[in-house]
């Protein structure tokens, strides 16, 4: 075992890496906990955002996400494995951000585990499996991102967020990752339930006039249990496809009109799309005549 001071210097560098502060603050933080890192991590992060700015010395800029740049890989090592779980077999490469290491940095993060942002996070890594970061998949998601702390990440989240709905070429990219990113070993096709959780994330921020509609109708009249690949990239086509042109006013209900009169009946969509504007036509004819 390492002596104690030499123990203690480990520990402010490796505050210092994961989270961007000073070395007089990190030194104070882990005084104040009696040095045990986790729980000096989160600590920092339950200060409030301009206590936490005093702390990190106004050093870190707020909110850029500029693609690769230059990171300390060091410090992602730092930031990886103050939130992995090592693997039963002793494995270092095997040790991955998981269960409960993925709340806490969902935690430290201010950013719900159903937030889009982690969709978007996992999509930048190329993580394989919901749920597991594996150190391979981090690095390579935080260099992408030119980013090398928790702290930069953080700061980082809106910008995400918004680059995925500003970005139509980013988001049928994510869009189309998140089908295979969301399958169980075996599985072709999406869980009904999971694919309406995803669109909620997804398609429901675009607003596009048909959104509850769709999936009124996918809840509680297609009986469907799942859905394929094609109709899942479809989906958001169709979506796309059936917004209102730029620049032109109109009420919500003359876009769906407008939307189903244009519909192209043979223009090869999936059965389900098909159904649904079948199924939409009718219930508005049915409505007018009432």
């Amino acid at each position: 075992m390492l002596p104690s001071n030499q123990r203690h210097s480990c520990a402010i560098q490796q505050l210092q890496d994961i989270t961007g502060c000073t070395k007089k603050a990190a030194t104070e933080l882990l005084r104040q906990n009696n040095f045990n890192l986790e729980r000096t991590i989160d600590s920092f992060y339950s200060l409030s955002a301009e206590r936490r700015r005093i702390v990190l010395g106004h050093g870190t800029e707020v909110g850029r996400v500029e693609g690769p740049s230059r990171v300390d890989e060091k410090k992602i090592a730092e930031f990886f494995d103050a939130y992995a779980v090592a693997d039963p077999t002793g494995s270092p490469s095997l040790k991955a951000i998981k269960e409960g290491g993925l709340e806490r940095l969902s935690d430290h993060l201010d950013v719900g585990l159903d937030d889009v942002f982690f969709l978007v996070f996992a999509f930048h890594c190329g993580c394989r499996t919901q749920g597991v970061i594996t150190r391979d998949d981090f690095f390579r998601g935080l260099k992408s991102l030119g980013l090398d702390t928790l702290t930069a990440l953080k700061d980082s989240v809106q910008t995400l967020r918004k680059a995925l709905f500003d970005d139509l070429g980013l988001l049928r990219k994510v869009y189309s990752y998140a089908f295979t990113y969301s399958l169980e070993p075996m599985q072709k096709q999406l869980p009904t339930e999971l694919a309406i959780a995803y669109w909620r994330l997804l398609i429901e921020p675009l607003n596009w006039c048909l959104f509850s509609h769709f999936l009124q109708y996918i809840e509680c009249i297609s009986n469907l249990s799942s859905v394929t690949k094609d109709a899942w990239l479809m989906v958001l086509e169709f979506a796309l496809t059936s917004q209102a042109p730029a620049g032109i006013e109109a009420t919500a209900e003359d876009n769906i009109d407008r939307a189903l009169q244009e519909y192209e009946d043979d223009g090869a969509w999936p059965l389900v799309i098909d159904n649904f504007v079948d199924w939409m036509r009718e219930e508005r004819g049915n409505a007018r005549q009432h």
